[in-house]
């Protein structure tokens, strides 16, 4: 049996989060599920809903293993801290702003004027009120500007490991 830890960004750009676990005070032991004592770490994008981790019991059962009848995650504290995430945005931000320069250069080679149809406010960084090219997702940007030191997504459980992981974190898949 395994729980999983979802988490949905809420917020208006990307954040980072953190999720604290800790044994509740008043939890009946021993407790029957592994979960990592440095927290879980992830991102996420604005609207963005994900699975952060998945924890496993350390012995099978389908019952509750507790005399008081509470569950494994029930005797288990969660706590939720977010940032967002500056960094993410810049990387966004100067994206837009480049193809942004490169479509003004193009159209001017060409002759022809930009049309302002194609510049929208933006959401991640700034005041607002700069002109910034419509795109079909912040995440699309994101990928392009991603480099050597963006983290490694598991392809089965979906957790972002460090970038020089060669095998996942969570569910020890080689990466």
């Amino acid at each position: 049996m395994l729980f999983k830890v979802v988490v949905t960004n809420k917020t208006e750009g990307p954040i980072l989060a953190n999720i604290g676990i800790t044994q509740k005070e008043s939890a009946v032991l021993p407790i029957n599920v592994n979960w990592p004592v440095t927290g879980i770490k992830g991102d996420l994008q604005e609207g963005e809903t994900a699975i952060l981790a998945f924890l496993t019991k350390i012995e099978p059962s389908e019952t509750a293993d507790s005399k008081d009848g509470s569950t494994e995650i029930q005797k288990l504290d969660f706590s939720l801290s977010w940032k967002h995430d500056n960094e993410r945005i810049a990387r966004i931000q100067e994206a837009i702003e480049k193809k942004i320069r490169e479509e003004k250069s193009t159209n001017k080679e060409s002759g022809k004027s930009v049309e302002t149809s194609k510049l929208a406010k933006g959401k991640s960084g700034g005041s607002g009120n700069e002109p910034q090219e419509e795109t079909s997702s912040d995440d699309e940007l994101y990928k392009e500007v991603q480099g050597p030191n963006s983290p490694k997504t598991c392809g089965v459980c979906t957790y972002e490991n460090l970038p020089f992981a060669t095998e996942c974190e969570m569910c020890t898949t080689t990466l």
